[in-house]
């Protein structure tokens, strides 16, 4: 047999052994996927339960230990969630979607019942207002408020936030935002301070503000928003209709944003002593930041930037 012959059948061969191990490896990799959905559906059900189960004995708790007893839910659940988190490469967007509504049925279904079982306290803010014989003009920006402070701490409720603030700086414990959706909205030069692990967060109608908050279990939602500094970590981040806001942020997945302009994205830069602990409590990666990964619903050319979103230069970022 001429030689060239024997190696192009070598070679022929070589390229079926080849191809058949590629198969061969596709088949065990689908079975592998196939294995992770189901040992990540299966666990997802155990975590599930344990939660369900907690609520439906909440009620033989006595009243002076369900403070202690509801905060164990809200872990037990945001362990729940991080495991959904740590399992988004293995998961079809449906899947995922599934996943997260459950969850967000299941934080409703826990401030409902503590919010039914526990003593309900008075909605007050406290406020303590330092004179200045200088009060800041209207058109002040929000790092200039703090010659017009007011510095409030609200009590637990099942949605707690901030509404219709001028001039102000507003503030909120570590426990009154753990496990809670919170809320701003209609606030104008003011600055707000949210250390903690809330569930989520939703601003809208912000005007020269600044937002710092701690790690957010699941969603920042933003809407309508302008000249604003929002410093975030959270699992997912939404913006709609809103310019000229920059964003330091720390976000496990990748940002959204629609009819927006002007936006700029830097990684988050806010540091206090419980930082790391509220990781922890949140289920929030920390070694996973996508801060840079934004997609713009209203602008499809993969091929170009968006004209909407920009990184923020190194040289003008700044440290909370």
């Amino acid at each position: 047999m001429d030689s060239s012959v024997q190696a192009r059948l070598l070679e022929r061969q070589e390229d079926r052994k080849a191809a058949l191990e590629k198969r061969r490896a596709e088949r065990e990799q689908t079975q592998r996927v196939e294995e992770s959905v189901d040992y990540l559906e299966q666990k997802f059900i155990e975590k599930k339960k344990v939660v369900t189960d907690l609520l439906e004995n909440s009620s033989s708790v006595p009243r002076d230990k369900l403070s202690p007893y509801f905060n164990e839910v809200a872990l037990k659940c945001q362990d729940l969630q991080k495991h959904v988190s740590d399992s988004v490469l293995f998961l079809t967007a449906y899947s995922l979607g599934q996943y997260q509504q459950q969850i967000t049925q299941l934080q409703h279904q826990i401030s409902a019942r503590q919010e039914d079982i526990m003593p309900k306290k008075k909605f007050a803010f406290k406020s303590r207002r330092k004179e200045s014989s200088n009060p800041p003009p209207k058109t002040a920006v929000a790092k200039d408020v703090a010659s017009s402070k007011v510095v409030a701490s609200l009590s637990q409720q099942s949605k707690i936030g901030f509404k219709d603030k001028s001039h102000e700086t507003l503030s909120m414990s570590e426990g009154d935002s753990r496990g809670q959706d919170l809320n701003l909205s209609g606030l104008s030069h003011c600055e707000v301070r949210l250390p903690g692990a809330p569930t989520t967060l939703h601003m809208s109608r912000l005007d020269n503000c600044r937002v710092l908050c701690g790690p957010v279990s699941s969603s920042v939602f933003v809407d309508d928003c302008k000249d604003c500094v929002f410093v975030v970590a959270c699992q997912q981040l939404r913006i709609h209709t809103s310019t000229h806001c920059t964003f330091y942020v720390h976000v496990t997945s990748r940002s959204i944003i629609e009819d927006c302009s002007f936006i700029t994205f830097a990684p988050y830069s806010w540091t206090y002593p419980e930082l790391n602990e509220q990781f922890k409590v949140s289920g929030l990666d920390q070694s996973v930041n996508n801060w840079q990964m934004v997609d713009d619903f209203n602008w499809l050319a993969s091929s170009d930037p968006s004209p909407n979103w920009s990184i923020l230069p190194e040289q003008d970022r700044t440290l909370f």
